[in-house]
């Protein structure tokens, strides 16, 4: 059981999960980042596999505009 005096206050677990919800967003980031190279690989060896055209992914992909990050 926990000992009250390292109890915290429900603003310090906010604050503790708000920290812990930036570090897992950072980490989001990163991974996406490090998969980024081979899903795209991944990507291309299916288009030429099946012979997917940009018109039959049309709907499916950004063509223009912002990449999402």
């Amino acid at each position: 059981m926990e000992n009250n005096s390292k109890k915290m206050t429900a603003a310090q677990e906010m604050e503790q999960v708000s920290r812990q919800i930036e570090m897992l967003q950072q980490r989001v980031l990163s991974l996406r980042k490090d998969t980024r190279e081979d899903d795209l690989k991944k990507v291309k060896e299916l288009c030429k596999l099946h012979g997917f055209t940009a018109t039959l992914l049309k709907g499916s992909i950004v063509t223009r505009g912002k990449v999402p990050e």
